[in-house]
């Protein structure tokens, strides 16, 4: 599929942009929390202190922090088959 979009010559151009930014994406205790949650698994002990840092020296120079998260219907109606 990538290669035939690439090679389309009427495809709109895309690129990386002009400015940097941090985005994090769907950071959950549950993956995080390795005393709260069954799901979550060891890593680095601070990792949640390591990306806050991160993206408010970010914040501090000027560059975008977005935040990214998977959100459901209270009955999960929406969350598909996992």
């Amino acid at each position: 599929i990538f290669e035939g979009v690439m090679s389309n010559p009427a495809r709109r151009k895309f690129g990386f942009g002009e400015r940097l930014a941090v985005v994090n994406v769907d950071f959950q205790r549950a993956y995080t929390d390795i005393h709260a949650f069954a799901t979550a698994y060891q890593t680095d002990p601070r990792q949640i202190d390591h990306v806050n840092r991160i993206s408010a020296l970010a914040r501090a120079c000027g560059m975008p922090v977005v935040w990214t998260r998977v959100a459901y219907k209270a009955d999960g109606g929406d969350a598909g088959v996992w």
